[in-house]
């Protein structure tokens, strides 16, 4: 059991409550979760407890390079925050992960989680981490305001499905239209057909050597940098 200032899950994304909030000042954890963050450290050291949740931004329209900026940033607060836990670099690392939603923009989902990995390992270079690691992607994939029915939904919700594996997540979560055992047990038979039957977990970057979508993701990943770059202090 852990006792934590604040209840809810959303502690596991303390950035995301204070960019809703519009303030990002004061100490990143008060000092009665600082005891809760190490215990996690202790009883379950491989645990992700930093989470970059971008599913706000999505759902706002927000755009891509936006998105991808924003989530550097964040991951940048949780490494401090690490630090100031008293764990390495590759501790820190090993415990963020990335949550998402995936849209109808079949092509532009794929690149822009393409980027995301290059910007990852922009990042690790630039901190001089001697040993890359990987970073954690989850994907939710849910019925928008304009679905038509839920039929027509499990035709999109394969498609954006096979967009999020592609563009390299390691879990993606699909959320039914309608809360019925029946919709309940398509949307999680998507999994296995495109596991099973389509065989997209045999091939880790099947968009790799594409002309499209190299140049789509270095061109997106290069923006977010430079951007990133202006903002920051010289």
């Amino acid at each position: 059991h852990f006792e934590f200032a604040q209840a809810e899950d959303s502690w596991f994304d303390r950035m995301a409550d204070w960019a809703f909030l519009g303030s990002l000042e004061g100490s990143l954890l008060l000092p009665k979760e600082f005891a809760g963050w190490q215990d996690v450290h202790a009883l379950a050291p491989r645990m992700q407890v930093f989470t970059v949740d971008l599913r706000d931004g999505a759902r706002a329209g927000t755009p891509p390079s936006k998105e991808l900026a924003r989530a550097l940033q964040k991951t940048v607060r949780w490494l401090e925050m690490g630090e100031r836990l008293g764990w390495s670099l590759e501790e820190s690392l090993s415990r963020v992960r990335f949550l998402m939603s995936m849209g109808r923009d079949y092509l532009a989902g794929i690149a822009e989680l393409r980027a995301l990995r290059l910007l990852w390992f922009n990042l690790l270079e630039s901190l001089e981490c001697p040993h890359p690691i990987s970073p954690t992607v989850e994907v939710q994939v849910y019925p928008l305001p304009d679905t038509p029915d839920p039929n027509h939904y499990l035709i999109e919700a394969t498609t954006r499905t096979m967009a999020a594996v592609l563009g390299g997540a390691q879990a993606v979560g699909i959320l039914p239209a309608e809360d019925t055992l029946q919709q309940r047990r398509l949307c999680r038979n998507l999994h296995h057909i495109l596991r099973l039957e389509s065989k997209l977990e045999r091939v880790a970057d099947p968009a790799a050597g594409s002309f499209f979508f190299e140049t789509l993701t270095e061109r997106l990943a290069e923006k977010v940098w430079k951007d990133l770059g202006k903002e920051s202090p010289a």
